[in-house]
């Protein structure tokens, strides 16, 4: 029985994975990289650093990631106070989760400075029990750390948590977690086959009623 839902960010709530995409395209342009279509797709889903550590790993390239990930986030984090796209239903539906009685939770690959911009942007912030961020784990998704940590911070089982993702990486972190997911589609295009149910939009979940969320994947 669901008594928790853990929200991913980047993809599922806003639209932030085409700026990161375009900052990182800008980047590594400085850097006389041009990135190709798969590098641009393998953005999707993972930290910032291990998008880079990937990306030097097969190019066999020696640059400090360090100094380009603080390249990159100052970049993305002024763009993010001025350009920020979120999806609809994105500002409901943690409240509406939250009047149902569940705990909220989010587990996201981006750093906690730049979760707080986008969950005080969607005025939201104050509807999360739980925030994991890059920073407080180990290892990124699809390793299932982040979502059972917050599992742990929320003293809930992983089997009464329910994840919406919208990336393939988090639905395979969910679910190796021991967590119901729900894959949400929005404008991306993820191979979401290993979620319980999947659907086209965010804004689809809004009008679910509280039984929806408390039994439809009870096993």
């Amino acid at each position: 029985m669901t008594q928790a839902i853990l929200f991913d960010l980047d993809g599922l709530l806003v639209d932030t994975e085409t700026l990161g995409i375009q900052v990182a395209i800008q980047v590594c342009k400085e850097l006389g990289i041009e990135l190709t279509q798969d590098e641009q797709k393998s953005f999707i889903g993972v930290t910032d650093e291990k998008f880079y550590q990937e990306l030097f790993r097969r190019r066999k390239l020696d640059f400090d990631v360090g100094k380009i990930l603080a390249k990159h986030f100052t970049i993305y984090e002024k763009l993010l106070k001025t350009i920020l796209t979120p999806f609809q239903g994105a500002s409901e539906l943690p409240k509406i989760l939250k009047n149902f009685g569940f705990k909220i939770g989010l587990v996201s690959g981006s750093t906690r400075n730049q979760i707080l911009i986008i969950l005080n942007d969607l005025e939201v912030v104050k509807f999360f029990d739980v925030i994991v961020s890059c920073e407080d784990i180990t290892q990124s998704k699809p390793n299932p750390e982040g979502y059972l940590t917050a599992a742990h911070e929320l003293q809930i089982s992983p089997e009464d948590c329910l994840v919406l993702e919208d990336a393939e990486t988090g639905v395979i972190a969910g679910k190796k977690a021991g967590m119901r997911v729900i894959g949400v589609k929005n404008n991306g295009d993820q191979n979401l086959s290993f979620a319980d149910i999947t659907v086209d939009e965010l804004r689809e979940l809004v009008n679910k009623d509280k039984e929806f969320w408390v039994r439809a994947f009870t096993p």
